[in-house]
């Protein structure tokens, strides 16, 4: 068809003139007119004139007169009220700030006078404690941090610098071999005491040993990453697992956070009725994500978790040695999912390099989260274990993404360029809770429909499996779980795990990596539950049938099983908390397609080999956790 168009008159008015900016229609100089077209050039050779004119009518503004002396001086006032108003709306918010934060001190110190002592009063107190120090360092920061930074830290900085830079092979082989001997001499001391904590070590250094088999470029590894990450980790466990004061403190924001969570029941009752329990899953967990998402977005709005993300992938900037936009990156995938993630420096990502985009990728598989995280507390998990084992994976996955594809390029992303990037963008308070609530949708619903697919698909395959089993006569039922109890209990036994509860923790470990951490997590609070029961009955007498324990005394039967050390417990939490699994392949090959569609060949391989960097990051944080188990903190 012709390239070239021309416009003819489609119809006459009455009058006999051509109005063919009205009535014309633009058709190929072709005689054949291509069908769709002939339809609409047939259906329009008599348009309604009234709807021409007013669609090209154009608005214009009232006209606006103030008549009379009076009505003239009155609006005169009025206007230069407003614009007085306008002019000082800058001051009046600054005596409005101020008079807000005289009211609240105001009351700090009438609620010290009359009820300090209480844990109430102390939560208040640590509470603005922390407001107050915080609120110092950021208007210290802004109005006379260049100035205290270029008079009195610049130079030290700089010459601790070039120092470092003049010795860093020096300072590399010490820190190195600190690190070893620290490491191993604590593995150790504590495997005298306890072998599962000394197997949980050797299930360390296996994982190390089984990444490095795998690497991309397995001489070509930066150990700096990699020490610099369990040095991370092994510092988070140790202050949780180890020390009082950590213990309490995470327990505290545990407790908490669940607390919080507990808030969501208001609004599902409102929903769906005071019977909303009955559906626990889908009216009561899934509404946690809604309600925790829309608080994050909060945060997001009042810029609360942009200081949280840059601070803490700052940290892991300067403790590994890893690039600005993969610690970010990283530190991000604590509070936010792996979708959400790497937007967050998407003019960046197809400037990346492949090891650059393996961390970032990487990161996603091996964190949750945040109302994911929520969720899983919803569902009974012990808080404070989930919240240690999101914030030790981060680096865990850094380290092991730097063994698994190591860097071998120049990168072109710098910190001065992520710090420009904003992560957040709402109008209002109102609007960033609204949008976060309404940006939960997809996935709860990929969550509820993922949930009823992979479990009407898993129990297909058990009974297919059974039925093939029962022709070859075997005694058992033959189940996924089954298989994935065999071909995951080495691993299992390795991350410290009692020979007694291998099997289950095994299983756990497939179902969550061939089908979702979700369904594990589901299986994981049936044995937690269980065990629970178990230790109320106090029963010594118990004996397998299949997948439940019978106890014969007490003639009870726990469906599903049980494990039954804490130690299990605790560990299999940190091996669980992760989206590393094949259904997240598809989630993480899409979105990068779309953020950098030019590299999809090496994306591929990219993803592939991510997912199973993920995976051996969370049993990474979980024999970590292993090596630091205290039965009397825990």
């Amino acid at each position: 068809m012709p390239a070239v168009n021309q416009v003819l008159p489609l119809t006459e008015r009455p009058n006999g003139d051509n109005n063919t900016a009205a009535n014309s229609k633009t058709i190929p100089q072709d005689d054949e007119v291509a069908p769709e077209l002939a339809t609409v050039v047939e259906l329009e050779e008599k348009p309604n004139e009234d709807m021409v004119e007013f669609c090209q009518d154009e608005f214009h503004d009232l006209d606006y007169t103030v008549e009379g002396k009076c009505a003239q001086t009155v609006d005169s006032c009025m206007r230069s009220v407003q614009s007085k108003l306008s002019a000082s709306l800058p001051v009046l918010k600054y005596i409005l700030a101020g008079l807000a934060v005289a009211a609240y001190f105001a009351y700090f110190g009438y609620s010290m006078y009359c009820s300090f002592g209480d844990e109430g009063s102390l939560r208040l107190l640590w509470l603005t404690c922390g407001v107050v120090f915080f609120a110092g360092v950021y208007f210290f920061k802004r109005f006379f941090g260049e100035k205290f930074y270029n008079a009195v830290l610049a130079k030290p900085i700089e010459s601790c610098s070039k120092f470092i830079d003049q010795h860093s092979t020096i300072f590399s082989i010490v820190g190195t071999v600190a690190f070893l001997a620290y490491f191993f001499g604590f593995i150790i001391g504590i495997g005298s005491q306890n072998s599962g904590n000394l197997i949980s070590g050797v299930g360390v250094l296996t994982i190390i040993l089984i990444t490095l088999l795998l690497s991309a470029h397995p001489t070509r590894v930066n150990w700096r990453p990699v020490m610099g990450g369990l040095t991370i980790q092994i510092t988070f466990a140790a202050l949780l697992l180890r020390t009082q004061p950590g213990y309490q403190a995470f327990s505290f924001v545990g407790d908490r956070v669940a607390e919080f969570i507990q808030h969501v029941d208001a609004g599902a009752e409102f929903v769906f009725g005071a019977d909303f329990r009955d559906h626990f899953f889908a009216f009561s967990v899934l509404s946690v994500i809604v309600f925790f998402s829309s608080f994050i977005a909060l945060l997001f709005h009042l810029e609360v978790l942009q200081v949280i993300i840059e601070k803490l992938g700052w940290l892991m900037q300067k403790a590994m040695g890893t690039t600005s936009g993969e610690s970010l990156v990283a530190a991000a995938n604590i509070f936010i999912g792996q979708t959400e993630a790497p937007l967050l420096i998407r003019p960046f990502v197809g400037r990346m390099t492949n090891s650059e985009l393996h961390a970032v990728i990487t990161s996603g598989f091996a964190t949750i989260a945040g109302g994911v995280l929520a969720a899983y507390i919803g569902l009974g998990v012990e808080a404070r274990h989930l919240l240690s084992a999101s914030v030790m994976v981060a680096p865990g996955a850094l380290a092991l993404s730097k063994i698994m594809y190591p860097e071998t390029k120049q990168s072109k992303t710098d910190s001065e360029s992520i710090k420009k990037v904003k992560m957040g963008s709402y109008r209002n308070a109102i609007d960033a809770m609204g949008t976060g609530a309404i940006n939960s949708i997809p996935l709860v619903g990929a969550i509820a429909v993922n949930l009823i697919a992979f479990i009407s698909m898993l129990t297909f395959f058990n009974t297919t499996l059974t039925w093939f089993g029962r022709r070859a006569c075997l005694n058992v039922d033959l189940t996924f779980e089954l298989i994935c109890g065999y071909l995951f209990w080495p691993i299992a036994y390795v991350i410290g795990i009692s020979s007694i509860d291998c099997s289950r923790v095994a299983e756990l470990i497939g179902v969550k990596f061939f089908i979702n951490e979700f369904v594990a997590y589901q299986r994981f609070n049936t044995y937690r539950t269980n065990r629970i029961e178990f230790l109320k009955l106090n029963s010594t007498d118990y004996y397998w049938e299949g997948n439940n324990v019978i106890l014969p005394n007490s003639n009870t039967t726990l469906v599903g099983g049980l494990l039954f050390e804490d130690r299990s417990l605790t560990i299999v939490t940190y091996a669980l908390c992760g989206f590393a699994n094949i259904s997240s392949i598809g989630i993480q090959l899409g979105m990068f397609s779309v953020l950098t569609p030019k590299r999809k060949n090496e994306i591929v391989p990219l993803v592939l080999r991510g997912v199973i960097t993920g995976t051996l990051a969370n049993l990474l944080t979980a024999s970590i956790a292993g090596i630091f188990y205290n039965p009397t903190s825990t």
